[in-house]
């Protein structure tokens, strides 16, 4: 069995493949939501048998007894306690109420994880998307408390994008993003991806690699152009101009 992990203070990412994935019984004490991305699984949570076929997400909470057999390729998520209480999703009583669903659009949030997790730098994308997937689950009854509150999505998306802007040559995060705007990140996340259709980091790494372009356009270095775009170094500026425009910055540079 083969595996990626992308681990955080209080989560954990797993990219999981193999000719077949068997679990025995066993528990977590974190919150784990896994999806199957390839094969049929059948599982066993505490003294229920489950099918969990291609393309469903499973949904597990902590102590639970699991057991798993008939998957080739999965995605988990392990979350601590912790991660509720720093996202301000929860008072303590949030709880998984159904173990498995197949969603077309928990799906693709899953899928851009695995990308994501052999990405050092992705810490932030990944949190965003993590937030999107509790979202979408709290909205399809998965949990036993709902996520935020209702906002008016134009007005914080506004004043998210003026922040965000303002702050295209340092990686502002989630949390200092929610935390000026006194707002909790799940109603930002949700604000703004149904105003503008991508969450806030994601929007803004877009426009740090626009302006990236236009530096380079100006004959910048690509080093400096990445130090001025608020990217790690080079390398990260690289990766995502590449994914971007097909090109390498450098590459890019000497075409101008």
């Amino acid at each position: 069995m083969k595996q990626k992990r992308f681990v955080s203070d209080v989560s954990e990412i797993a990219v999981i493949w193999s000719d077949h994935i068997f679990f025995s019984p066993h528990s977590h004490d974190e919150y784990v939501l896994s999806h199957n991305i390839s094969g049929h699984e059948r599982l066993k949570l505490d003294r229920a048998n489950i099918e969990a076929p291609q393309g469903s997400t499973t949904f597990y909470n902590p102590g639970q007894i699991q057991s798993g057999d008939g998957a080739d390729f999965i995605v988990s998520i392990y979350l601590q306690e912790k991660f509720f209480q720093k996202s301000q999703l929860s008072n303590g009583t949030f709880e998984f109420r159904k173990p498995v669903i197949c969603d077309r659009q928990l799906g693709r949030l899953f899928q851009s994880l695995i990308s994501l997790s052999f990405d050092r730098h992705a810490s932030l994308t990944i949190d965003e998307t993590i937030l999107a997937i509790l979202d979408h689950a709290s909205h399809r009854g998965i949990v036993s408390t709902t996520i935020g509150e209702s906002v008016a999505h134009a007005s914080i998306a506004a004043e998210a994008k003026r922040i965000l802007l303002s702050h295209l040559d340092t990686a502002l995060n989630l949390t200092e993003l929610s935390e000026h705007m006194s707002i909790d990140k799940p109603s930002l996340v949700r604000a703004f991806t149904k105003e503008i259709g991508v969450p806030p980091m994601t929007w803004q790494r877009a426009k740090r690699i626009e302006l990236a372009r236009g530096l380079l356009r100006k004959g910048l270095s690509p080093s400096d152009v990445a130090y001025r775009t608020g990217f790690a170094d080079q390398a990260h500026l690289t990766r995502w101009f590449t994914r971007a425009y097909g090109i390498t910055p450098a590459r890019f540079a000497k075409k101008q």
